[in-house]
């Protein structure tokens, strides 16, 4: 893991025995993912991503060379709560995406949306109050209802400048969810063991794919004429 930015997610098991699977997922110096640990537990209960959380914190600890860690989520139900007792000093972002999805479910209104994303991928406080106010001049319970959830967690120009991520969804999740997706109908040690190999397959090939991006080739002699000592050249 080259990034203090961990993202945290949970997917539901196909297999035998169920279950869900709760991962966390970071970015390594290229951007790659960069998956961390993973476990399998009966259902997301605030019980189940605390004993999580806990053996996440004892990996890798409360920052990152001097930086506070970064964790974003879907705000899954015990989550938040979760990581403000394990992860007190992190800073913590909502996934703007499953955000928006929970905001469309209150307030229906198209226009609200075009708004919300002025608002929220703002770089600029004054475009920021922009958007709200055009969310308030809509519907002022809309306003009211995004500004339940801590500024810091879903508006990028509130976010700490320290962390430099692009990142505002939970996106990665996706194509770490293609990674694991062939393993989910698998027994549990069956799914941990072909996630370990692809994880290792994966990493293996980026050193490949790095090494023969400029590959290495002789320097061709070049032909140069040798002067006598005695003549000098024009």
């Amino acid at each position: 893991m080259s990034k203090p930015f961990v993202g945290i997610d949970g997917c539901h098991l196909k297999g035998p025995y169920g279950g869900v699977l709760l991962t966390t997922v970071s970015l390594d110096a290229n951007n790659g993912l960069f998956p961390l640990p993973i476990v399998v537990v009966e259902s997301e209960l605030k019980e189940s991503w605390l004993w999580f959380l806990e053996l996440l914190h004892d990996i890798v600890g409360d920052t990152r060379n001097g930086i506070k860690y970064t964790l974003m989520s879907d705000g899954q139900k015990g989550l938040p709560h979760a990581v403000s007792q394990i992860f007190p000093i992190a800073y913590y972002r909502h996934c703007l995406k499953h955000l928006l999805n929970n905001f469309k479910a209150e307030y229906p209104h198209l226009l609200l949306r075009g708004h919300y994303w002025e608002a929220l991928c703002s770089y600029s406080e004054m475009v920021f109050k922009k958007g709200m106010n055009g969310i308030a001049k809509i519907d002022e319970d809309a306003a009211n209802w995004l500004t339940t959830v801590p500024i810091n967690q879903w508006a990028i120009h509130a976010y700490a400048p320290i962390i430099k991520s692009p990142h505002i969804t939970n996106n990665m999740f996706e194509s770490f969810n293609k990674w694991i997706n062939k393993f989910r109908g698998k027994t549990i040690l069956q799914m941990l063991d072909g996630i370990r190999y692809t994880h290792q397959e994966k990493r293996n090939g980026r050193k490949v794919q790095f090494w023969y991006l400029v590959p290495w080739r002789p320097i061709p002699e070049r032909n140069c004429s040798i002067l006598p000592i005695d003549v000098v050249a024009p």
